[in-house]
């Protein structure tokens, strides 16, 4: 009978009709709460609706809107912040060891983050060269591209902790 019910699941789970989520590396790498994901790879906890603006801000609007976040203690916490260049590097780094070239979102969607934008994602690293602008990182390729602070308007992923 065991045997008879274990045919019956490993079918059944085979076939997709019970789908089933692959996270990388043979584990886990996020750990998802209604509100957030873990990343334990670097510590960092992301805002697990990366569209939880519903549209694209300047990064003054961007820190404003963190604010708020903040104040309401989202997720139970008052840190967040906007991720660093290479915060942001570390989600394109696993989607690249996934095995993704382009449409980095389309991992993050499918393993439980919310709303992934293949756009540009403010960081908050300014650019060494002009502090008027910050970086962006695209989730479509992994590219980064500098943004006037005040009147490029690109998505908001906030985070907070890190190792």
């Amino acid at each position: 009978m065991k045997r008879l019910l274990f045919f019956i699941l490993f079918f059944v789970v085979a076939s997709g009709f019970i789908p089933m989520t692959s996270y990388g590396a043979g584990e886990e790498r996020f750990i998802f709460s209604d509100s957030t994901a873990i990343d334990k790879k670097t510590g960092l906890v992301w805002v697990r609706d990366a569209n939880i603006v519903n549209k694209a801000l300047t990064w003054n609007e961007a820190h404003r809107f963190i604010e708020q976040l903040n104040g309401k203690k989202y997720g139970g916490y008052s840190d967040w912040r906007l991720p660093t260049k290479d915060e942001l590097q570390t989600l394109i780094d696993y989607a690249k060891s996934q095995g993704y070239m382009s449409d980095f979102s389309d991992v993050f969607n499918k393993i439980g983050f919310k709303n992934v934008q293949v756009f540009y994602y403010w960081s908050s690293t300014s650019n060494p060269y002009d502090s008027a602008d910050a970086f962006g990182i695209t989730m479509f390729n992994g590219s980064a591209t500098s943004g006037d602070k005040k009147f490029t308007s690109y998505n908001v992923w906030p985070v907070r902790g890190g190792k």
